[in-house]
């Protein structure tokens, strides 16, 4: 795993919101179509949200104001001797069947180098227990909650960052679809989640990063990829109707200019405020954004993303050094998309010495979970 300076030493944390950006009263330039916009058929009792201008013919005297989650803490933590960090790339996922919320990590442990995919499973989506599955020996003992599809396999062959909950697959054996591999993702299948079978399908090419969600409403698995494109780290997407055959990864997203302005900006006022925990190394002439991570979802009538922006402060031989902004974006069609509420923090860090774990690396879940009237974001 490539070496960051702050790197990711903790938990899992959860937030909930309940508001998504909304218009309200306030002083922002008029918005007017110039042609009379075409007639849209929008869905029986689906949503709509104004997060841009899609549905929205004029605006006279409103402005779009950005409304951050509520933060609620951690709720899965390194608790066992041998876990030194956990990290996911996945939201927990619904098993009717079981009546149980069930969530994939990436867990580090004491032996150098060492990772690997591990298991949690929850009633109430607050309070989560890893059960003992038997399936990797760790430090002597099978008694531990490592997921593993062949225990010979070693990071980061082994890992399986993103799963997604079928039921509507008649096959109960692909009930459960994830990827396997931190790079080049090779699609597998799984009854519970927990034992996992390999059919030797065609790997997606890939990065070191990647999300994966599920849009009912189309029947169709979206996959984003980390790709190499302007300004550093970017995003394919990727798609597939029955999670066998996938279309080639096209590039989405990425940083841009504006990005590299508001990089300097953001890294300049983290370094002011005195409440929030500074990166270890700090080089000027290094200033810069990328898009880290980015999940896609649909929510209702748009899809929305979470793109997780890298202020990098440190190049070098020796590791980078740098903190996460995520943003929120929504697209209609999954390839154009709008930064919401002018590139504003939607979830930022936590104030250092309060013993939060979300003070300088944040990475988003590939979803959230709805419950009841809320959004809620599992992060790392």
């Amino acid at each position: 795993m490539k070496k960051y300076f702050g790197r990711i030493t903790g938990a899992l944390l959860l937030l909930a919101a309940t508001n998504l950006p909304t218009g309200a009263l306030g002083t922002e330039a008029p918005f007017e179509r110039p042609h009379e916009p075409e007639a849209l058929s929008l869905p029986t009792g689906e949503r709509q949200l104004f997060l841009d201008d899609h549905l929205i013919a004029k605006t006279e005297d409103l402005k779009r104001t950005l409304h951050q989650p509520d933060k609620k803490g951690a709720v899965i933590v390194p608790d066992r001797p041998w876990e030194v960090s956990l990290q996911t790339r996945c939201a927990p996922a619904w098993d009717p069947e079981q009546g149980l919320y069930k969530l994939w990590l990436i867990t580090s442990t004491r032996i150098s180098d060492d990772a690997g995919a591990t298991y949690a499973e929850s009633q109430d989506g607050v309070h989560w227990t890893k059960p003992n599955l038997g399936q990797r020996e760790i430090e002597g003992s099978l008694e531990n909650n490592f997921v593993a599809l062949d225990p010979a396999m070693k990071w980061p062959e082994n890992a399986i960052e993103n799963v997604v909950y079928d039921g509507e697959d008649p096959n109960p054996s692909r009930r459960f679809k994830g990827f396997l591999g931190c790079y080049d993702r090779e699609p597998i299948f799984s009854r519970d989640g927990i034992h996992w079978s390999r059919p030797g399908l065609p790997k997606i090419p890939s990065q070191d990063e990647s999300n994966l969600s599920y849009d009912l409403r189309t029947r169709t698995f979206i996959a984003t990829l980390k790709q190499t494109g302007p300004f550093g780290r970017s995003h394919g997407l990727s798609t597939s109707r029955d999670f066998l055959a996938w279309t080639t990864p096209e590039l989405v997203f990425h940083a841009d200019e504006e990005d590299q302005v508001r990089a300097k900006q953001n890294i300049e006022e983290r370094l002011a405020n005195t409440k929030l925990a500074p990166p270890l190394h700090v080089d000027p002439t290094a200033y810069k954004a990328d898009i880290y991570n980015l999940p896609i979802f649909r929510y209702e009538g748009l899809y929305l993303a979470l793109p997780s922006v890298f202020h990098t402060t440190y190049l070098g031989d020796d590791g980078d050094d740098g903190f996460h902004l995520i943003q929120l974006a929504c697209s209609r069609d999954l390839h154009q998309w709008t930064r919401v509420g002018d590139r504003q923090t939607f979830i930022g860090p936590s104030n250092k010495g309060i013993g939060a774990y979300d003070t300088m690396q944040i990475l988003p879940p590939s979803a959230p979970v709805m419950h009841g009237d809320e959004m809620w974001f599992y992060y790392t």
